[in-house]
């Protein structure tokens, strides 16, 4: 609820009209899962078809999505599958809250092959996993097997007769506007909301929230608040809540631009939107290697419920009426009367050279293994990165993989080097 700015919701004004649900209904202090929304979001739909209208699903976070549009797909990370935590007994609350390796490796000894699917550092999905195998008494793998079979046979895993679309913007355009919208959030009221959440998170730590100081769960693991900590930490939230409540609007956006030349909230910024290009990216990748092999499944079945997605392209905002409103249309037009798509190429001239759909093998279980690069390591903790399934090979073609190599070659040279002369 709320938040607006820190949460990047759609603004008003630019919804000419057109109801958007599942949206300002869960408070602060809430947790919010997977279970539950899909709960909610399935109600809104019912709620679209009984007015006579067709529902659209905007991501998003799209394992959330996934999860309302495909059955069972999301098992494999658990989240969709409702616990009752009123079953686990004291001994498996005290491990689920504890330490995250000892979690991990509980979860290898109880189901060592869901175990692989998961990164080590995806610490929210190994917890949920082993919570499921501690209440359900069964690994999860093994019910995810029995559903993909029923899947299978069923010649498809979707819900619902549909259509995807995939708005895309080449990279470099799309991180100019992304950096751009974090210091448009600044004169939108986004220093009110970090004033105001950080007096919340403030509350909450004086009563020993650990969900708070985690960071990881609830509103807190959203990008644009635990950035501005730093400066937060040490001037408090009045300054930022005064210059956003300046009634003379010249010199509030005065007070705002000297805001964000000072060093320290400069950096804070500089934090958000670097962790904002992440966070498309892994987006980007989602759709290439998650949800492009699943419908290349539906295709193979023969579209069962179609479930084809276009791409729309949205790297020249002001083609954007040419290249996204009116190819858009025409496309979800001829679906809606005919119930599949056949005039319209899946990719646009445009973007041919972005490698959008991949062709690879769906992430069944037998991908599912883990990769120690013993030359690349963390920058936080120092430890080798490990890569899960297809990921590895992605990793051995980077120009990270590259150059660490070669640094590594030639720190090695040196050393011989350094010995020969030092023998001399």
């Amino acid at each position: 609820h709320g938040l607006d700015q820190i949460t990047n919701k759609h603004p008003t004004e630019e919804r000419l009209g057109v109801p958007h649900h599942v949206m300002d209904h869960v408070k602060w202090e809430e947790q919010y899962y997977i279970h539950r929304f899909k709960r909610e979001c399935e109600n809104a739909m019912k709620k679209c078809w009984d007015d006579g209208k067709i529902p659209i699903l905007v991501g998003g976070t799209h394992y959330y999505l996934q999860s309302v549009l495909f059955d069972n797909k999301t098992i494999g990370s658990n989240d969709e599958v409702e616990v009752d935590a009123s079953k686990l007994t004291k001994e498996q609350k005290e491990i689920l809250n504890g330490d995250s390796n000892i979690i991990y490796e509980k979860l290898k000894e109880m189901d060592p092959v869901i175990s692989q699917k998961f990164h080590p550092n995806d610490t929210r999905r190994i917890k949920r996993a082993l919570e499921v195998c501690y209440v359900f008494n069964e690994p999860a793998s093994s019910v995810y097997g029995r559903q993909r079979e029923t899947n299978d046979s069923n010649g498809t895993s979707l819900k619902y007769d549909t259509l995807f679309f995939w708005v895309y913007s080449k990279l470099p355009q799309l991180d100019t506007r992304l950096d751009s919208r974090v210091d448009k959030m600044m004169y939108n009221g986004g220093l009110t909301e970090l004033g105001e959440l950080y007096k919340f998170y403030q509350k909450e730590i004086l009563v020993g929230n650990e969900t708070v100081e985690k960071m990881d769960s609830g509103v807190w693991q959203v990008i644009g608040f635990k950035e501005f900590l730093p400066y937060l930490n040490k001037h408090g939230p009045d300054t930022l809540i005064a210059i956003d409540s300046a009634v003379d609007t010249k010199e509030r956006n005065e007070a705002i631009d000297k805001l964000l030349m000072e060093k320290e909230f400069a950096q804070c910024c500089d934090e958000m939107k670097l962790k904002t290009r992440r966070y498309a990216r892994k987006q980007i990748k989602w759709i290439k290697n998650l949800l492009g092999p699943q419908l290349k499944e539906e295709e193979a079945n023969g579209f069962v419920k179609f479930g084809k997605i276009y791409v729309l392209d949205a790297t020249n905002l002001s083609l954007w009426n040419e290249g996204v409103g009116k190819r858009g249309k025409q496309i979800c037009e001829e679906f809606l009367r005919l119930g599949y798509v056949k005039q319209f190429v899946d990719i646009p001239d445009s973007l041919n050279d972005e490698k959008l759909i991949i062709e690879k093998s769906p992430n069944k279980a037998e991908n599912w293994v883990h990769h120690v690069c013993e030359i690349c390591t963390d920058r936080e903790t120092g430890k080798p990165l490990v890569y899960v399934g297809d990921q590895w090979e992605i990793h051995l073609k980077s120009k990270k993989h590259r150059h660490n190599l070669n640094r590594g070659k030639r720190k090695r040279e040196y050393e011989e080097w350094l010995k020969k002369k030092n023998v001399k």
